[in-house]
């Protein structure tokens, strides 16, 4: 096999996984503050102005319950997305949505969530 074949098989590799990164290492201060990240779907105003941080993505590939067709959990995804959103000492994550999605760090189906990190001014 030539190195290119060997390249392309790399990439391809990696853009079929899609991966998503897992929960991040907190600090103790970061740790503290998850139970106070609130959530909005698209359409909630969230109490306070805020600036955007960055967007977050989370994901759940834990195994179909009772045979299910679906992998993962929605409520899992969501941990992670505020996880992320804490690591950024984020506030509130706006227009959270999840779905479920093939292929996804190594997973036939998961469970992906997404939505912006916030702080409030």
């Amino acid at each position: 096999m030539s190195k290119a074949h060997v390249v392309l098989a790399m990439i391809l590799c990696l853009v079929i996984s899609g991966c998503v990164s897992g929960a991040p290492t907190l600090t103790s201060k970061q740790y503290a503050k998850l139970s106070q990240i609130s959530t909005f779907k698209p359409g909630e105003t969230p109490p306070k102005e805020y600036r955007v941080l960055s967007d977050v993505r989370g994901a759940d590939c834990s195994g179909a319950p009772a045979g299910g067709r679906l992998w993962g959990a929605s409520e899992n995804a969501i941990k992670i997305l505020v996880m992320k959103a804490a690591a950024l000492n984020a506030d509130a994550v706006i227009n959270v949505t999840c779905g479920a999605v093939p292929m996804l760090n190594n997973c036939w189906a998961a469970q992906e969530c997404s939505g912006t990190a916030v702080a409030f001014k």
